[in-house]
C-alpha cells in the first residue's frame, strides 16, 4: 500500500530510489529526472571549464537557470561547444576524475539521455515533484523506526501495518478517519441493527 500511495499521481522523480519504474506499474506514469542529479552534473562541468571560481560559478548559475526554465537544449549546446574547444576524453584511457574533458562528456551524455524527462516548468505547474529527496528522506525515517538497532519484530506484519497507517496520514484525505470509523472493535461503530419485530 505504501508504494501505491507514492505512485498515485503517476509521476515520480527518476532518482536513485525511483530510477527505473516501468510503465507497467501505471499507465499514466511519466519519469521525471531528479533536478538534484542534473545540478551535480552541470556543477562539475561548469567548474571544470571555468578559468577561475567566478567564471565557474557564473557558468553553473546560467546552466542551472536554463534547466530550471526547461531550456535544456541551450545547456546541451554550450556543453557541446565546450567539448569542441577542449576535446573529448581519450578513449580506453583512465582519465582523472577532475579532467574537464571527462566532466563535460559526462554532463553532456546525461543531459542528452534525459532531456525528454526534464520539463521542469510543466512539472512545477502540475504540482509534481522534481526531486526524490522527500521520498528518500521518508525512506530514511522509516528505516530508522523499523530497522534501527534494538528494533525486533516478532510479527513482521506489524511493520506493514505501520507503513499503511503512515500512508493514510500522508495521503491528506479522509482515509485515516474512515479506517478508524470502520475498523473492527471501534466502540463508536454502529452495529448492524437486528430486525426486531414488535
Amino acid at each position: 500500500m505504501w508504494r501505491r500511495e507514492g505512485l498515485q499521481q503517476g509521476n515520480a522523480p527518476a532518482g536513485n530510489s525511483l530510477r527505473y519504474i516501468t510503465r507497467s506499474a501505471t499507465q499514466d506514469f511519466e519519469a521525471i529526472v531528479d533536478l538534484l542529479h542534473v545540478l551535480c552534473y552541470i556543477y562539475l562541468a561548469a567548474w571544470g571549464v571555468g578559468a577561475d571560481e567566478a567564471q565557474g560559478w557564473s557558468i553553473y548559475s546560467q546552466w542551472l537557470r536554463w534547466c530550471w526554465q526547461g531550456q535544456v537544449k541551450k545547456v546541451i549546446a554550450e556543453l557541446t561547444s565546450w567539448q569542441d574547444r577542449i576535446g573529448k576524453p581519450p578513449k580506453g584511457e583512465q582519465s582523472d576524475e577532475k579532467d574537464p574533458r571527462r566532466l563535460v562528456a559526462e554532463a553532456l551524455s546525461y543531459l542528452k539521455n534525459n532531456q525528454s524527462r526534464m520539463d521542469y516548468p510543466r512539472y512545477r505547474r502540475q504540482g509534481l515533484p522534481i526531486t526524490s529527496s522527500l521520498a528518500e528522506s521518508l525512506v530514511g525515517q522509516i528505516n530508522a523506526r523499523v530497522k534501527a538497532p534494538e528494533k525486533f519484530w516478532n510479527r513482521p506484519e506489524g511493520a506493514e501495518a505501520i507503513l499503511q497507517l503512515r500512508a493514510m496520514i500522508l495521503s491528506e484525505d479522509d482515509r485515516l478517519a474512515r479506517y478508524f470509523a470502520q475498523r473492527p472493535g471501534n466502540p463508536y461503530r454502529r452495529c448492524n441493527p437486528v430486525n426486531a419485530s414488535p
